[in-house]
């Protein structure tokens, strides 16, 4: 019997991942370009030959991670944010790409030589993403998790961005007395019930910490929104990635706590995704 092609391989392991995947074709290809080291452009070049002898097992290896739910950027070790290579792994939420709109959003209000806290930075990937559009920024993130904080090192590390302050603490508490131009963050903001119809590939795998929250998900929004006024210098903004639900009830929030201009962004699916406020 004549040896599979790439694309083969690729065919036959997508077909066994859609049991557990609602994009297995995609995660199939993913997963053998990772294998493969190359490009996805590279691979309609070389579909139809064989692959190199220790592909067979090792891809074999990492499609049944992937059947075990295991998220795809968690078997590779990486994922791509706003163009810049994100490590990640257990212990670290996995950059979204909706979170993307925030960086767009973000970097249409910041001011040159302006600081930035981001609250609950996770891999870091929010910092990275603006360090690699404006360089005369200076960048602070702050994170509960021991797990979450040693992935951003990680990605400073390897991105060469040493000058990135990373803080262990909860919210505001590592830079008490500070101030900043902008305040972003994208929290924990899914309810226990929403919690709970989430994929296995999420729940098994991704840290609870950084998705679930208390009082219908509007739990650390009410925490960030009562303090940042004492951390934000005069006109400087508040940003936060929020459910596509939780538009209003945020709103609400901040106008209690006397924000103005607010504004309301949506993802690329036109669901409500940022709100930015003064």
């Amino acid at each position: 019997m004549p040896a599979l092609s790439i694309q083969q391989h690729i065919a036959q392991a997508a077909e066994k991942l859609s049991a557990v995947s609602d994009s297995p074709t995609t995660d199939a290809e993913w997963l053998a370009l990772d294998l493969l080291k190359i490009p996805k452009a590279q691979l309609v070049e070389i579909k139809n030959e064989p692959p190199p002898a220790e592909f067979e097992n090792d891809y074999a290896a990492y499609i049944q991670r992937r059947l075990e739910a295991e998220p795809v950027q968690y078997i590779t070790g990486s994922t791509y944010f706003y163009n810049t290579h994100i490590v990640v792994g257990p212990g670290v939420l996995i950059p979204r790409p909706e979170t993307e709109i925030l960086i767009e959003e973000l970097l249409k209000l910041l001011p040159k030589n302006s600081n930035v806290l981001d609250l609950c930075t996770g891999s870091g990937c929010i910092l990275f993403a603006i360090a690699t559009e404006i360089a005369t920024v200076e960048l602070t993130g702050t994170d509960i998790s021991d797990d979450a904080l040693s992935w951003a090192r990680k990605n400073a590390r390897a991105l060469n961005l040493p000058e990135i302050r990373f803080l262990k603490g909860s919210l505001f508490e590592p830079v008490a007395g500070e101030k900043f131009d902008i305040i972003s963050a994208n929290p924990p903001y899914i309810s226990p019930g929403d919690y709970d119809a989430l994929s296995d590939t999420v729940k098994s795998h991704e840290p609870q910490i950084a998705l679930q929250a208390a009082d219908e998900g509007l739990a650390v929004y009410k925490e960030i929104i009562e303090d940042a006024r004492k951390y934000l210098v005069d006109e400087g903004w508040l940003i936060l990635e929020i459910g596509e639900t939780q538009a209003d009830a945020i709103s609400t929030i901040l106008e209690q706590h006397d924000f103005k201009e607010i504004k309301i962004s949506q993802d690329f699916t036109g669901r409500d995704r940022i709100i930015i406020a003064q």
